[in-house]
């Protein structure tokens, strides 16, 4: 939407991400739009940033409308009042989950996050549609869960079911939420597998990841991250081969977290019934 058609009230609008340039510059430039709406918005240091306030100093209305079952949120700059609509009916920090992602399209306002080779290729069109909404996400996740603050917070605690719950609660933000934070800064050492659950219950991994903190001691850091990744070859493996237990997990794990004690870590499952996923954490304490 061209700029002049935007209602006059948002005179301060954050700064522009730019074309892509390189995948080493979106941290930076994340980093540096959140913190302009964080200090522009008064909550430069504000734990649990609130995305509502936010918009509203950015002279945009919040409003919870019956959006159709895909849209989670959406953006309207069209005068006379530009507002987010959220879809009405989602829980609390889903909904300030899209606030913030609709808030950072803000930034994609005069230039879209295209490539200098993909200019003037209507191919590459959903490639750059699917580019903007994952740097949105990433700009949602700083907003909610700075880095600098994120961090400071994380780790001094350790690892355990209270400490998740704990932060989960400090930003107001799911406790999924917290451990793919945790993992992506390398806060605690930290192991992720994610299987599909077929129509028989059988279960089909998808993935597997593994993050670690920095340790002065490499070998000692080495020792660790092999017991993370021998955590979860065990559970692998033991959900696969023991029925009774795949069983279990897959019915106690509905909508909530269980927790297994293995090798002086702990293992988190949680099945996501909306996306018919079995996905494990394992962390590891020092």
């Amino acid at each position: 939407m061209p700029l002049g058609m935007i209602s006059m009230t948002l005179l301060d609008l954050p700064p522009q991400f730019g074309t892509y340039d390189h995948d080493s510059l979106v941290k930076e430039r994340v980093q540096t739009i959140a913190k302009w709406i964080r200090t522009k918005t008064g909550q430069i240091d504000q734990v649990p940033f609130d995305p509502y306030l936010c918009a509203v100093r950015l002279g945009l209305t919040v409003c919870d409308t019956n959006l159709p079952k895909e849209i989670s949120g959406r953006l309207l700059l069209s005068p006379p009042t530009p507002r987010i609509e959220v879809r009405r009916g989602e829980n609390g920090r889903r909904q300030r989950f899209t606030l913030c992602h609709e808030l950072a399209h803000l930034c994609f306002l005069r230039y879209k996050p295209i490539r200098h080779f993909e200019r003037g290729d209507p191919e590459c069109v959903p490639v750059v549609q699917k580019r903007e909404e994952r740097i949105c996400d990433s700009i949602a996740v700083e907003l909610l869960m700075p880095k600098a603050l994120f961090v400071q917070y994380a780790e001094h605690l350790k690892p355990s079911l209270d400490s998740l719950f704990h932060l989960a609660k400090k930003f107001d933000v799911s406790v999924e939420s917290i451990l793919f934070r945790i993992s992506n800064l390398a806060v605690w050492f930290v192991g992720i597998t994610e299987w599909k659950i077929g129509e028989s219950q059988q279960l089909n991994q998808s993935r597997r990841r593994i993050s670690s903190r920095a340790m002065k001691d490499r070998q000692e850091r080495r020792q660790m991250l092999l017991k993370v990744n021998r955590m979860l070859e065990e559970i692998e493996s033991r959900l696969q081969i023991d029925l009774r237990m795949r069983e279990a997990v897959l019915r106690e794990s509905l909508g909530r977290y269980i927790v297994r004690e293995s090798g002086g870590g702990n293992i988190y499952f949680i099945r996501l019934s909306s996306r018919n996923r079995l996905r494990a954490f394992v962390t590891q304490s020092i």
